[in-house]
């Protein structure tokens, strides 16, 4: 292969881009539905402590996922240029995963404090 012909047989080049963009489009969408309803039901179960501490847990989650997710973020267009690097990104992100999650753990006991620290707070 000479690099000037048009080659149909590497992994990516026969998809329908058109298609492919309209399904991204709609799955991001149907998600930020889902999304809306769940935390709608979910402020309606929980306290407002509770709902406080939910969300900074995600928070702290995104905080500890940004390097997993700079790398995949790259990887799709790895893939489609021909390039199979989808087992390095699985291992990749299942080594952070390992990585970061025992730090995580580490910080959010740290953060946390003793138990008698909360008794500061204000009771109804």
């Amino acid at each position: 292969m000479s690099g000037g012909e048009i080659v149909s047989d590497r992994l990516g080049l026969d998809v329908n881009l058109l298609y492919s963009s309209f399904m991204t489009y709609a799955f991001n969408f149907l998600g930020s539905v889902f999304s809306a309803f769940f935390f709608a039901i979910l402020t309606r179960a929980l306290t407002i402590e509770e709902y406080g501490v939910f969300v900074m847990i995600l928070r702290y989650v995104g905080y500890f996922s940004i390097p997993s997710v700079i790398f995949t973020y790259w990887l799709p267009r790895d893939i489609s240029r021909g390039r199979n690097t989808s087992k390095t990104g699985l291992l990749y992100s299942m080594g952070v995963g390992l990585l970061v999650t025992p730090l995580y753990l580490v910080f959010a006991l740290g953060i946390s404090g003793s138990p008698s620290s909360r008794s500061s707070c204000p009771r109804r």
